[in-house]
């Protein structure tokens, strides 16, 4: 099965704050989000959206006066897909230290990169605005 162009198209969200410990307090509040950004709550956090173990996600960040893209790599609880829930949940989880202090912390969707590697996850470009 060929993986998605992008990923959580139809989703508003803010890597702000701090890191969530419950993923159901995560899910409420994403759907807050969306309701007080589009007026209804845009997504179903049971959906299945990536059949695959493992997704690797680039994303764009400072570390002093240097811009860099370290990539993250998140696993399926049951090692097969990834819900919308639990892919935002991982990903807010794992760059919202990075990107919280930064104008680019507003999500967008995710991207599948032009250059793959072969054999490994996936690789999708995080795409922010600010």
């Amino acid at each position: 099965m060929a993986n998605p162009k992008t990923l959580m198209r139809d989703c508003c969200w803010s890597f702000t704050g701090s890191i969530f410990t419950d993923r159901k307090v995560f899910e409420a509040e994403f759907e807050a989000y969306q309701k007080d950004i589009r007026g209804i709550a845009s997504w179903d956090p049971s959906e299945l959206v990536l059949h695959a173990p493992q997704i690797r996600v680039q994303y764009e960040c400072w570390e002093g006066d240097d811009e860099i893209e370290p990539i993250v790599t998140l696993s399926a609880a049951d090692g097969m897909a990834f819900s919308a829930g639990e892919l935002m949940f991982l990903l807010h989880n794992a760059v919202v230290e990075q990107l919280d202090e930064i104008d680019h912390h507003f999500f967008e969707f995710l991207t599948l990169a032009s250059q793959q590697e072969t054999g490994g996850p996936p690789l999708y470009r995080l795409d922010c605005g600010s």
